[in-house]
């Protein structure tokens, strides 16, 4: 009785937390760039963006301030801007990774694995030592599923400090190929590095699951929801978990 009443309460706080958050959810990266991004004139962003202007139009050769312009219309919101700038960037500064990379993670954000890629590639043939480029690079050849280029760069950022989006990438690779023994370790320990990452969280579970550790799946899930407690995705994972727990041991 007591369990189902928890279930109950769960599944009523998830609903009533995705009706409150659907108005706020994001959709800039989701839908693609807009085609008219503007801020509201008088505010406060409408405001700095407003001066970030005058100081392009001062010094429009200067690659460093386009850079550092598309870092803040990227922070807005004005994704279709942002790429303008980081182009332009990239244009006046050939030599410059910073902008490509920053392209790269924007088209991978907004699942044009190609693009992403193509950039990503282009900045590490500038800059062969460039970790941010090679992890933007094996992201999008994991979703574009080229895992044996993918491997070749999870074997070059494997042998640097252990990185938590490395960690998660080299699950992914380990579980297309079916190895989800060692998939399930890196995961593991990306979680351990990272464990506000809830997606991963989640992605943990599951796998446990699969292994038939549900015992050690609820436990994940609850401590997750101690330190997240308004986490929608881990309480209806919980909710349902516990229906599952429920019906195969009673």
């Amino acid at each position: 009785m007591a369990l189902d009443v928890f279930i109950l309460r769960t599944i009523t706080i998830a609903t009533t937390l995705c009706l409150v958050m659907a108005p706020f959810a994001p959709s800039a990266l989701s839908q693609g760039p807009s085609r008219s991004e503007s801020l509201p004139y008088g505010s406060a962003l409408g405001h700095t963006k407003a001066n970030w202007d005058r100081r392009i139009a001062a010094s429009p050769k200067n690659a460093q301030l386009h850079m550092d312009y598309g870092t803040f219309l990227l922070s807005a919101g004005l994704i279709e801007n942002a790429i303008a700038q980081f182009q332009e960037a990239t244009f006046l500064n050939p030599s410059d990774v910073e902008p490509i990379i920053a392209l790269a993670e924007i088209y991978l954000q907004n699942l044009d694995f190609e693009k992403s890629q193509t950039y990503a590639a282009n900045a590490l043939r500038l800059q062969q030592g460039s970790s941010a480029a090679r992890i933007v690079l094996l992201s999008a050849l994991v979703q574009r599923d080229q895992i044996a280029d993918a491997e070749r760069e999870l074997t070059i950022l494997l042998a640097q400090p252990r990185n938590p989006r490395v960690l998660q990438l080299a699950y992914m690779v380990k579980a297309r190929r079916g190895d989800f023994t060692e998939a399930r370790r890196y995961l593991q320990q990306a979680v351990t590095l990272q464990p506000a990452k809830i997606d991963w969280v989640l992605q943990l579970c599951k796998m446990l699951e699969s292994s038939g550790n549900d015992a050690l799946a609820l436990e994940q899930l609850r401590t997750i929801l101690k330190r997240y407690p308004n986490s929608l995705e881990a309480r209806l994972k919980l909710a349902r978990n516990l229906e599952v727990y429920r019906n195969d041991y009673n």
